[in-house]
């Protein structure tokens, strides 16, 4: 054969696109390389049909089933696929291209296959498109064997090896296939995020049996190689016209000499690869990924297939490429897998075992980086550290959360005390005004922990493995000269898939060849960041959050499960709290919440907690949780009735004061932070006025002694005057001519993330403020007032003030039936200095943020999230916005608002249609918001017992036990945050968590009640970090530096004393 001879013509377009013809699958496919692929096919013999969602009888009520793995599928416990499949007689024949469904439903096929005898010693292959996703089973039905996906054209897996070499006794085969009424992106109706078409039907569109020619495949993926280098290399670059030149002098030899084997032009493009680069260039780690979505455009019973379906298909490619490497983070993930694909996971923990499955992200599920509490991020990590202990013998140590909308700068702190040292991420570059300026660095959290931090440069974390995607990864590096290597995830993502064949196949060609990066598929995790800690002294240092400009609207959708989520996060707060006393004074042993914990954790998954799945999603999410509230909720009923004989007591696991009003006399007790009584009468009391007037120009005004607050009808605040104790003096809250408490409608209409996004120029778009009144009463302690935002927006709102802190509380019912709107509540505070700043509540501390817009940085923070509350001061004053249920929040000059509903229509049209109940409050002080205490009264009115008591009767004298402080700590600014029962079968112990919220060092003396012996500091794992230290007098010190958090073991006294 001859020498590789140079395209005749000189005209670069022509050549270049009779290569790219060579390869279409679209143009003169019948000529071309890819054709040659498949040179016979045959169909199926016969295709027999059942439809498994006719036997369903009803959908479960709580469809998640997390711990379900000795389940029969005999009952409608588990996920609505799950059902017996009966024998074959009880199957039907089908025609190809008849129609079935409808969405979401799910139908058995079995394929008779008899593949022709002149193929035997050949290689063959089962072709099946049904235009949805489906997993090939052995004939039965019992032992999967791979996954297929149609319907979305450029994540296609339509064919699976039934033998590699035919022998006769492989040509009669029956398979088995049950096939899900959607593909990978669900079944939107006519978009992606749209929401999904119900009646949607689907066909079998291809099922048939084919020769494959792997001389051919591999010649055509040898000519991608030479085509993207063609292609994707600079014009001025020699390699780029050498791999031109050569794939046209392969076309030339390949349609003039028949004579000519596919072995001696691959023999051409062989020498061609084997041209190696120099030792300087750039190597890219590659590392098959298979992202899936806990949730999103389909329920969590979808998800526990995809996860089946996605990794019994990298099974099969681990057993065929012992180089191939591939990543799974979340531990729900995996026990979805254990609980109902046992023969699947058997396989996973070989290879994990092996080196190619590889564990990664030591969190239960990929969590929202935004919106949880500082105790549900230390549990994600605590549980799924402990799942892959357990199971896999192994502790992660990298963070792996690629597609969450924005990263809390306490989460280096969290991973650090989790045993996590590295972080990877990739969504930041979605940022819509500002590119993020480093792909590797050191990210430092508020308290100063610091992780080592890498986001892929092709800033994706579905890649395909082509010459443009390392070409890529290489040009975006942002950090040339400081790193020599980055990271490349490749494979099907979001619906699930995982890499391909074809994928690894380039990946092996590009290993090293001349003129683009270094590709390395046999390398893990660990040894990239090996490789990275080499250079971590070039890198730069990334202090506080990480917020992604983006997807700012996830911080409001769907308040129903955020109101949820906060509900039973207080609970778990206060049931840990009461499992621990009744396990230490009574040796009660404690419930063990480990699954209830599991089942929350996962709807804080990154597409449920922001909003941002199908309706479905939300039905199932709000189903767990409900269910999961009452069940704390009834046990800490349960443990307080049993420590009281008479009457309930009062408890208060907050750091804050409760104060519980006596409704028949208005006198207020005060229940001091981690405390109990069963007896109003041992707390500290005090009367309670409040002065509420009409005045002349029908404005009200309420007075007590901490303020005086003028408002209209509307309960809008005209005036709020902040009174000096034991002064005269005052100082007005609310800027001149401006107001407080005023609900704002807002045009919300984003580019194309709907439930996801809000646009900046939504604030340019507020609506009226004339609202109409319905009706206003003035009652003793408060005003009520109804009235209409518009005609799809009737509100009652009652506002009263707090007996014992300047604070206006606001309790506000929206009956919410609006259309792309956005509803506010502003507070013009009269904070004028250009130097005021603007403070928000993070997990474990807070964070500063701008009130002015004068960088590009600052004007894209237009909306950000918070915790509990918000504040915005000056020297010696400010004003806060404490949320009860919200997390939104905007600060622009001296205008704070927060946010309270929106109302997008995808993916889920029904997003927050319906009445809510929010609750907030504003609170002007003097001095600081750490003097005034916020923290404090911020935790004490997110509590979720009911603040109303009754006076005891004397027949309840003898049962009074006084005034029960479990602990007492000297410094306000250390936060008493969970109080629970040890893991790691620690007995006769409990775990306590502080951490410093004033953001400074500290040092506090901390008393308990608990019949303890010793202290021991762990990590958030519960392993042991500190000596153990005798404890005298129930007291003991702790030191901590700006936010940081402590956990300690509390070792109790080997009797329980049966009494405080």
């Amino acid at each position: 054969m001859d020498s590789v001879v140079a395209s005749l013509t000189k005209n670069r377009r022509t050549t270049f696109e009779r290569i790219e013809k060579f390869l279409s699958k679209d143009y003169f496919a019948d000529v071309g390389l890819r054709a040659r692929i498949y040179p016979a096919t045959q169909p199926v013999v016969s295709i027999l049909h059942w439809n498994a969602s006719a036997a369903r009888t009803q959908r479960p009520l709580v469809p998640h089933p997390s711990h379900d793995s000795d389940s029969d599928g005999d009952d409608d416990s588990g996920p609505e696929w799950k059902v017996p499949v009966p024998g074959r007689d009880a199957f039907a024949p089908y025609t190809l291209g008849e129609p079935f469904g409808p969405t979401w439903s799910t139908h058995w096929f079995i394929v008779d296959i008899c593949i022709p005898e002149a193929w035997i010693g050949r290689e063959v292959h089962l072709l099946w498109d049904s235009g949805s996703e489906a997993m090939l089973y052995e004939a039965g039905g019992t032992v999967p064997l791979q996954a297929f996906s149609g319907g979305i054209d450029f994540q296609m897996r339509d064919c699976y090896v039934l033998s590699k070499q035919l022998t006769a006794g492989q040509r009669q085969r029956e398979l088995w296939l049950e096939v899900a009424c959607n593909d990978l992106f669900g079944a939107g109706a006519g978009g992606m995020i749209n929401p999904p078409d119900p009646a949607k039907t689907f066909s079998v569109k291809k099922a048939a049996v084919a020769l494959f020619d792997r001389e051919v495949f591999d010649l055509f993926t040898d000519f991608e190689i030479l085509f993207g280098m063609a292609k994707c290399l600079p014009e001025n670059n020699p390699r780029n016209y050498q791999a031109m030149y050569l794939a046209n002098h392969i076309i030339n030899t390949f349609k003039t000499d028949p004579s000519v084997k596919i072995s001696q032009l691959r023999k051409l493009t062989s020498e061609f690869f084997a041209q190696k680069n120099g030792d300087s260039q750039h190597e890219i780690f590659a590392l098959g990924h298979c992202h899936i979505d806990c949730a999103w455009l389909w329920a969590y019973d979808e998800t526990i297939r995809k996860c089946g379906r996605s990794w019994i298909t990298m099974i099969r490619l681990m057993e065929e490429y012992p180089d191939f490497r591939f990543v799974a983070s979340s531990a729900q993930q995996f026990r979805w897998v254990k609980d109902h694909y046992p023969v699947v996971y058997e396989q996973i923990k070989k290879f994990v075992k092996k080196g190619q499955f590889l564990p990664v992200g030591g969190t239960w599920v990929e969590m929202d980086g935004n919106l949880p509490s500082g105790e549900s991020f230390v549990r994600q990590f605590l549980y799924g550290q402990k799942f892959f202990q357990e199971e896999f013998g192994i502790k992660c140590d990298t963070f792996w959360l690629p597609d969450t909308f924005g990263y809390s700068a306490q989460l280096p702190q969290i991973m650090r005390q989790a045993g996590i040292k590295y972080f990877l991420s990739a969504k930041l570059s979605w940022s819509l005004v500002n590119s993020f300026p480093h792909h590797n660095f050191l990210w430092r959290g508020i308290d100063g922990s610091e992780v080592l931090a890498h986001f892929p440069p092709g800033e994706s974390y579905g890649m395909n493995v082509t010459v443009e995607d390392a070409l890529k990864t290489v040009e975006k590096l942002k950090d040339k000269g400081r790193v020599a290597q980055s990271m490349m995830l490749y494979g099907y993502g979001d619906g699930g898939g995982g890499p391909t064949p074809v994928m690894i196949e380039r990946g092996r060609r590009m290993k090293d060849v001349d003129g683009i990066p270094k590709i390395s598929l046999d390398k893990t995790v660990a040894d990239f960041f090996a490789a990275m800690e080499k250079d971590r002294k070039n890198l730069n240092v990334w202090s506080g959050e990480l917020y992604l400009e983006l997807h700012n609207g996830t911080y409001t959708t769907q308040a129903e499960l955020k109101r949820n989520i906060r509900m039973a996060q207080n609970l778990f707060r206060d049931g840990e709290f009461l499992d621990a006393v009744m396990y230490a004074f009574i040796g009660i042993e404690p419930v063990d919440r480990r699954e209830q914990w599991q089942d929350f954790l996962l709807q804080q998954f990154h597409d449920v907690l922001p909003g941002t799945s199908i309706g479905k999603v939300f039905e199932d999410a709000n189903n767990i949780l409900g269910s999961l509230i009452d069940t704390l909720n009834q046990d800490c009923v349960s443990a307080l009735n049993f420590l009281s004989s008479s009457q309930p007591p009062y408890f208060n696991a907050s750091c804050g004061n409760i104060h519980y009003r006596n409704p028949q006399s208005g006198i207020f007790a005060v229940l001091p932070p981690y405390s109990m009584t069963n007896d109003i009468r041992y707390l500290n009391t005090f009367p309670y006025t409040i002065k509420i007037e009409k005045l002349k120009d029908d404005s009200i005004r309420m007075e007590n002694q901490f303020l005086i607050v003028t408002m209209n009808r509307l309960c809008v605040i005209s005036s709020m005057l902040l009174k000096k104790s034991r002064t005269d003096v005052s100082r007005e809250c609310v800027f001149p001519s401006g107001r407080a408490n005023e609900l704002v409608l807002f045009d919300d209409v984003p580019l194309y993330w709907d439930a996801w996004d809000c646009m900046d120029y939504h604030l340019e778009a507020p609506g009226r403020s004339d609202y109409q009144v319905v009706s206003f009463e003035i009652g003793q302690a408060d005003v009520t007032s109804v009235f209409r935002v518009s005609d799809a927006c009737p509100v009652r709102m009652r506002l009263f003030m707090h007996p014992a802190a300047p604070i206006v509380q606001v309790e506000c019912d929206v009956d919410w039936k609006e259309r792309h709107k956005f509803l506010k509540m502003q507070v013009d505070a009269n904070v004028t200095s250009e130097n005021r700043k603007a403070t928000y509540e993070i997990q474990h501390g807070w964070l500063e943020r701008p009130a002015h817009r004068n960088t590009s940085w600052d004007w894209a923070k237009f909306e950000v999230c918070c915790q509990r509350w918000a504040d915005v001061s000056e020297y010696g004053f400010g004003v806060s916005v404490i949320n009860l249920t919200n997390q939104g929040f905007s600060v622009r000059n001296n205008t704070m608002s927060l946010s309270l509903l929106r109302s997008p229509k995808a993916p889920d049209p029904e997003a927050d249609m319906g009445v809510h109940p929010l609750k907030y409050a504003i609170m002007p002080h003097w001095g600081s918001f750490q003097e005034a205490q916020l923290i404090q009264h911020a935790s004490s009115l997110n509590d979720t017992w009911d603040p109303a008591y009754e006076t005891p009767t004397d027949s309840d004298q003898a049962q009074r036990s006084g005034l029960v402080r479990f602990f007492t700590i000297s410094d306000p600014a250390v936060i008493l945050d969970a109080v629970k029962t040890a893991e790691n079968g620690q007995s006769r112990a409990i775990v306590i968590r502080l951490y410093e919220s004033y953001g400074g060092s500290a040092v506090a003396a901390v008393e308990t009640l608990f019949p303890v012996e010793a202290v021991q500091e762990c990590d958030l794992l519960e392993n042991f970090v500190g000596e153990k230290t005798p404890v005298k007098d129930k007291k003991f010190v702790v030191t901590l530096r700006a936010f940081e958090v402590k956990s300690f073991v509390v070792f109790l006294t080997s009797t329980t004393p049966g009494h405080w």
